[in-house]
Order: structure tokens, then sequence, then C-alpha cells
């Protein structure tokens, strides 16, 4: 039996990291999505306290929501 999930994402590839070659975030289930700016906020906490990845500024329009 296959059992079907939906979830949220966001992926960031191409980071300029010579181990990864994407970084994918699975969001919690909420019952309000948090605003793209809260989401740039908190992956680039975690992507800069866990590793040595940096968002570039000019990255930040081209992460996607999928």
């Amino acid at each position: 039996m296959i059992k079907g999930v939906n979830k949220n994402v966001v992926i960031i590839k191409d980071i300029k990291n010579e181990v990864f070659e994407e970084a994918i975030f699975i969001l919690r289930p909420q019952k309000k999505k948090p605003k793209k700016s809260v989401l740039l906020k908190e992956v680039r906490k975690i992507l800069e306290t866990e590793t040595d990845i940096r968002i570039p500024e000019e990255r930040q329009r081209k992460m996607k929501k999928r």
C-alpha cells in the first residue's frame, strides 16, 4: 500500500559549497504558511550556524517554494 504525503519544502540549489549540491528544508505542518522573508531568515540562520554555507544576497530572490 502506498500512502500519499503532502509536504511543503524549500530547496536551495547551487549553494556554492564543495560538499553539498543543494539544501532541502521540509516545513513543519502549520495552519498558516510563514512569509517568504521569515523562511529565508530561518534558512540562513540554520545554514550559517550548522555549516560553512552562506547564501549571497543576490541569490535570495532565487529561493523557490515548492
